[in-house]
């Protein structure tokens, strides 16, 4: 009895895979069209998140500079070094440039 039920378990798993064991047309679609959406609806996160990022380091890079410009101007031999009026200083910034 038991060896009959293995031998008909073993037809039945044979019948299903020879008989098409692959995936329909309207299955490999559905799963598709999921990941496009998922994929859709996460890119822009994405661009987002790298412009920010992008926006940090260049926000860094400024802060980097403008301590490095206080530091030689402070470590510079200076004509009056009791000045303090700046008067003459001016920070200019421009997009796309330092």
């Amino acid at each position: 009895m038991i060896n009959f039920k293995i031998n008909n378990l073993k037809k039945i798993t044979l019948n299903r895979l020879g008989n098409g064991g692959g995936f329909t047309l309207i299955e490999l679609l559905v799963v598709i069209s999921i990941s496009l959406i998922s994929l859709g609806l996460s890119l822009p996160r994405y661009n987002d998140s790298a412009s920010q990022l992008k926006l940090k380091n260049e926000g860094k890079k400024l802060v980097d500079v403008l301590e490095l410009a206080k530091k030689k101007a402070l470590s510079a031999d200076l004509f009056d070094k009791n000045c303090a009026n700046f008067s003459g200083y001016r920070v200019t910034s421009a997009l796309g440039s330092y």
